[in-house]
């Protein structure tokens, strides 16, 4: 009953989020509008687009310097009453990977209270902001990144080019400064969360990103162009375009020279990584796979029941399993056929495809249509492999707020 209780409570919040939220462009017009209430409402839908993705931008760099704190450090800040947890080495259950000290050597020279911080091999304590764990952070420093990339798409003068910028009333784009430096600060607060999965995600949806804006918008721009249909600029900036690439390339240097060591501990490339640790996340993951699995095949049509795979793992588990493994199956696309029964699997993905489909069609405007998209394309690859996006309260958020704001008004 909780279990509905909590899944009700969240198709309620997507359709507040949807029914509320409007996108409207300003060059759209609604029917049966004066000139006064159509200006209103551009005006309006801008500037909630503006303060949705403001708010997101400012929440999740709060996070990410929070994040590099707690990395840095290796201890919590102190911000219980914001929700961070108590964390410092040693704790049962803290997400921790062993690597070649914290950060790279000559960063303690400048920053004498990191010279307690071991260089040598130890385990080290990943960021979890105000979390639950590092890897919810890391999904929502995600969502973060692609709100990043879209304002920071928007920031640059579209009729000014770059090497004129700082003579723009005598000094640098400060808007524009400032959301290459947010971008700049959650792609490494994302690094400090050493969550692997979501270092990928976030890579393929910036990349799919680009070749969506270079081969979708540029085309239509340019075919416009020539058929009259447009006549000053339009969606496509190339200006902008070098500007996030100039970001991300500082970001990715700067994490290299800080963090290369322990990335590549990370990542099992380190000469000692194999000494410490068989990378059990991967071997814990197939033990729940295989116990979901067991309980479709036992009760395919209604499953255990909502919240219950916690509760009866032990009965289809092949061994006995430690206090610890008692967790949710790592796939909610398993986990809903597990505790709901395969035909509930069917209509959920039934659902969710109906809202992608109305999504991706919409004649809204096309960088916000592809950023809400990719993001949401983004939690369902991450919905392969963790459970948090269906079970964690965080998570759960992140998800249903996702899918509200891709239907969202867009068009009159």
């Amino acid at each position: 009953l909780y279990g509905l209780a909590k899944v009700t409570e969240f198709m309620l919040l997507f359709a507040y989020v949807r029914e509320e939220v409007d996108f409207l462009p300003p060059h759209q017009k609604p029917a049966g509008k004066s000139e006064g209430e159509t200006a209103q409402v551009w005006l309006g839908g801008e500037r909630e687009k503006m303060v949705v993705f403001w708010l997101i931008l400012v929440s999740s760099s709060f996070q990410a310097g929070l994040a590099i704190w707690q990395y840095l450090n290796q201890y919590s800040a102190g911000h219980r009453y914001l929700g961070e947890e108590f964390l410092r080495p040693g704790l049962s259950g803290l997400a921790e990977f062993p690597s070649n000290g914290v950060v790279n050597p000559a960063i303690a020279q400048f920053l004498p209270n990191l010279s307690t911080i071991s260089d040598g091999f130890s385990l080290n304590m990943r960021a979890y902001g105000t979390f639950p764990h590092p890897n919810v952070l890391a999904g929502f420093l995600f969502f973060g990144i692609l709100a990043s990339l879209y304002l920071l798409y928007f920031s640059p003068p579209p009729s000014i080019p770059p090497h004129s910028w700082g003579r723009k009333g005598g000094g640098v784009h400060v808007k524009t400064l400032v959301l290459s430096l947010s971008l700049i600060l959650l792609t490494t607060g994302q690094v400090v969360t050493f969550s692997r999965l979501a270092w990928v995600v976030t890579g393929l949806a910036t990349l799919a990103l680009a070749v969506l804006v270079v081969w979708r918008v540029r085309n239509r721009d340019f075919f416009n162009l020539k058929t009259g249909r447009l006549a000053g600029a339009g969606s496509y900036r190339p200006a902008a375009l070098g500007v996030i690439l100039l970001s991300l390339l500082l970001s990715l240097a700067l994490n290299w020279f800080l963090f290369g060591q322990q990335i590549q501990d990370r990542l099992g490339l380190g000469p000692r990584f194999a000494e410490y640790t068989s990378d059990e996340s991967f071997v814990d993951r197939a033990k729940f796979n295989n116990v979901a699995v067991e309980m479709i095949k036992n009760k395919p049509l209604f499953g255990v029941g909502l919240r219950n795979f916690v509760v009866t793992m032990d009965d289809y588990a092949e061994e006995r399993l430690l206090p610890y493994l008692h967790q949710p199956v790592h796939n909610i696309y398993l986990l809903i056929a597990a505790e709901s029964g395969v035909l509930a699997l069917v209509v959920f993905l039934f659902f969710l495809f109906g809202i992608v489909r109305h999504a991706w069609v919409s004649r809204g405007e096309p960088i916000l249509r592809y950023v809400l998209v990719l993001t949401f394309f983004g939690f369902l690859a991450i919905s392969f492999f963790d459970h948090y996006l269906w079970t964690i309260q965080q998570g759960e958020l992140m998800f249903w707020v996702v899918l509200g704001l891709m239907n969202a008004r867009k068009e009159a």
